[in-house]
């Protein structure tokens, strides 16, 4: 497996980084929803927040109706 590009140099230290190096990752479903993403954070090293830039395609919708239940810390690590 190819892992993800990401900010670290040579010595396993995450450097600052331009928001044009990050990568675009699409998302599609249907005929209604379409949008792109930057996964800044994990671009960056961050492990335990989340930064992400959204860009919608236009005339469409983000997502498809969804919720989110209580997550308890540590959940998924």
């Amino acid at each position: 497996m190819t892992p993800k590009p990401s900010s670290i140099n040579a010595d396993g230290i995450f450097e600052p980084f331009c928001v044009e190096a990050v990568p675009w990752e699409d998302y599609s479903q249907g005929q209604r929803f379409a949008s792109r993403t930057r996964e800044l954070g994990a671009f960056g090293g961050c492990s335990h927040v989340g930064v992400c830039m959204e860009e919608l395609a236009p005339g469409k919708q983000a997502c498809p109706a969804h919720y989110h239940m209580l997550e308890e810390e540590g959940e998924g690590s």
